[in-house]
């Protein structure tokens, strides 16, 4: 076992401001994610929960589907289901938000003390390094709520009492009853644990050798009982049966179950100041591997480490579900890089200033990388970006009832979202879903006949499509008893004609096409306001359709209809630059300038490269309209590129208009020659007339006179008409 040295680490080394540094800003970064979406998982486990309170009875069949007959399956995190859900029913989304911060940073502190337990004065730079991959790596898995929250956590007390506790290895049954009937599926993972330190502590009993723990036989007694604590769960022995119990073709299509990426284990490299996932995991298995052959080589190799490092690998390969195992099973072996300064790193970072150099570096790229991710973040507690929402209110509003088709990765939440009034077929539980349930699914969602077929057998009374989804669109297009009835920012509800009769008579969409929101039939103007209002007034809070008539009544000029779903638009989209984009283009149109810079400059702290152009853009337009001319000019001299944008013939004129007050009267020139040469003059003349004016007191030498000035601000003000672009 490692050396048990338990002298204080920090007392002459400089890392101790690095090290807290991470742990805290991560920690802290935890605390601030919403619950979001990654897969919808966490919802079909809600809805679990719901059922066990309002039954008092474990969920063993899947109540939430229309399927005949019910297929019964042992349902091995009913525990985590049933916390969750009460969780939930007390604090809502926000109690969810803090169990999951609670459950990772309590992982992560753990993580870090088994970490410190070994720690070299010398190895502060290797130290980081570890902490900083893991983080990296853990980072992957902690944003959803899920049952594996908990084992991760239980893997690390139980390698810390193992390891480094052995008195309290008593205590070890006792926590192997909630981690079975939370995730127990689990099992294989404690039962390598507690055999990997049970078998060396054994042999050595065997060989009448010092076993390194004061009291073996209840140290060996302990680990034994946890077998038998895993039996304390509804199913008993049944469980055991849980991990092999998955159809053989899951593998084929569940993403967490597939096979490891060829280049998780053998690329490293860095975007920008990112570190990838691939890449962290190269560096743990590198790190890990080489202290494994070097123990090995030097006879210094504990039989628990080896067991456990090898044990992890086979999960790891066995599918990319098990990264997190292998992470944390990798503990006992890297931990050993800790104990006595390693060569390498002790050389490259020899002095002071090398080793706050290195230091500095691992923090900048570890919270870069996490700084990236808490971009994407949401509302707190709840993002509720990307789910089917508004779905949800319009089936509560209708009272709705019947089948629904609903793609799987997102069915645990439809199912928690409409249970009991609607039954979907399958959610991502695989049991008690089945290959041939998956296959049917795909096939209805990919083609016509497949789609045909589902409908026939399943009496489905609701189809829910992805709104981008082409190929389900386009085959749904070809069955004319089914038509849109709700559309909101995730998915579209198509209803059956024949079954749902009376709703699609009353919210049937005709002029809006869900799949393509901004297309407009011709002559159906009012038809369509009428059908997007409709969809606001069963669900205000759909950011997509707020969007959309907010930039409807932009184009008609119709600029307080347009603020009004423009502000409810940035409210609903605080994260999304196209919110505050829009929103500063009506201030614009309704002269409230201050308030139009803000938005804009919102919008530009938010977007990408790609979009300055656009925005600064936008900006310019602003900064015209306010006469000041400078600041105008300065941006369309930034953003203007004639030769690769087709500039509308207003921004080209505005660009002139700016570059002759202020001066420039070659580049006025050249934008004068181009827009006069590029514009209609059927649908632009008002603008040709001007741009001569200009060009003629160019000519004349009137650019520079105090009449010119005020002859351009008139224009300005009112005797020229111009929208953004």
């Amino acid at each position: 076992m490692p050396s048990q040295n338990n002298s204080h680490f920090f007392t002459k080394d400089s890392a101790l401001p690095y090290i807290y540094l991470l742990l805290f800003s991560y920690i802290l970064y935890l605390f601030m994610m919403p619950i979001r979406m990654g897969d919808t998982d966490m919802w079909y486990h809600l809805n679990g929960g719901r059922f066990f309170w309002e039954n008092l009875s474990i969920p063993t069949t899947p109540f939430f589907s229309f399927i005949e007959p019910q297929q019964e399956w042992t349902n091995y995190y009913w525990g985590f289901q049933a916390i969750i859900f009460k969780i939930f029913d007390l604090a809502g989304y926000q109690g969810l938000a803090i169990l999951r911060s609670v459950l990772g940073a309590s992982t992560v502190l753990m993580l870090f003390t088994l970490f410190t337990k070994n720690h070299g004065e010398k190895n502060a730079v290797i130290l980081l390094l570890l902490l900083a991959v893991f983080i990296i790596i853990y980072d992957g898995r902690v944003y959803q709520l899920r049952p594996h929250l908990f084992s991760y956590l239980f893997i690390t007390i139980f390698l810390y009492i193992l390891q480094y506790r052995p008195n309290l290895t008593p205590v070890l049954p006792i926590l192997t009853i909630p981690w079975a009937n939370i995730h127990g599926v689990e099992w294989p993972v404690p039962a390598l644990i507690c055999g990997g330190y049970a078998l060396p502590v054994l042999i050595k009993l065997i060989q009448n050798e010092n076993t390194g723990v004061d009291r073996p036989y209840l140290y060996l007694v302990s680990i034994v009982m946890c077998a038998p604590a895993f039996l304390i769960n509804p199913y008993g022995w049944e469980l055991f049966l849980a991990p092999f119990n998955i159809d053989k073709d899951t593998y084929q299509y569940i993403g967490e179950l597939t096979s490891l990426d060829d280049k998780a284990l053998s690329t490293i490299q860095i975007n920008g100041t990112v570190i990838p996932l691939h890449t962290a995991m190269t560096l743990l298995f590198l790190l890990s591997s080489w202290t494994f052959i070097v123990l090995t080589f030097k006879k210094q190799l504990p039989l628990s480490a080896g067991i456990l490092l090898i044990g992890g690998l086979f999960l790891l390969f066995r599918g990319s579900r098990f990264v997190w195992e292998w992470l944390l099973l990798c503990i006992p072996v890297v931990s050993y890089l800790l104990i006595k300064p390693v060569p390498v790193f002790f050389t490259l970072t020899k002095g002071r200033l090398p080793v706050h150099l290195a230091l500095s570096i691992i923090i900048i790229l570890t919270g870069s990388t996490i700084y990236q991710k808490a971009n994407q973040f949401g509302s707190y507690p709840f993002d509720d970006r990307h789910l089917p929402t508004g779905i949800g209110d319009f089936v509560k509003k209708t009272n709705a009832t019947g089948h629904v088709l609903a793609p799987p990765s997102i069915a645990g939440y439809v199912e928690w979202k409409l249970h009991p009034n609607i039954k979907t077929f399958i959610d991502m539980q695989f049991p008690p879903s089945t290959d041939m349930n998956m296959f049917k699914l795909t096939r209805a969602y990919n083609t016509e006949y497949g789609l045909r077929q589902f409908v026939k057998t399943y009496d489905i009374d609701w189809l829910l499509m992805r709104i981008n989804h082409q190929p389900a669109s386009q085959n749904i297009a070809k069955l004319p008893e089914f038509q849109p009835v709700f559309v909101d920012d995730a998915l579209v509800l198509y209803a059956n004609r024949d079954k749902q009769d009376e709703l699609v008579s009353r919210y049937g969409l005709n002029a809006v096409n869900p799949h393509a929101l901004f297309d407009k039939k011709e002559n159906s103007e009012k038809e369509y306001t009428n059908e997007l209002e409709r969809l606001l007034g069963i669900s205000p809070h759909l950011a997509g359709i707020n969007r959309v008539l907010a930039i409807h009544h932009l184009e008609k000029q119709e600029n307080d209809k347009a603020l009004q779903y423009a502000l409810v638009f940035a409210r609903l989209s605080p994260h999304d630059p196209n919110s505050h984009y829009i929103l500063g283009r009506v201030y614009q149109q309704l002269e409230q300038f201050e308030p139009s810079h803000t938005s804009f400059e919102k919008a530009l702290e938010m977007t990408n490269q790609d979009s300055r152009a656009k925005v600064e853009l936008a900006m310019a337009t602003t900064h015209y309209f306010e006469q000041d001319f400078s600041a105008a000019y300065r941006l369309f001299n930034k953003t203007v590129n004639p030769y690769r944008i087709m500039h509308e013939p207003d921004t080209l004129y505005m660009f002139a208009l700016s570059a002759t007050i202020e001066g420039k009267l070659e580049k006025a020139t050249r934008l004068i020659d181009m827009l006069l040469y590029s514009t209609d003059p059927d649908k632009h003349q008002d603008i040709i007339e001007q741009t001569l004016d200009i060009r003629t007191k160019i000519e004349k030498g009137e650019f520079d006179s105090i009449s010119f000035v005020e002859w351009a601000i008139k224009l300005v003000s009112g005797n020229l008409e111009t929208t953004a672009d």
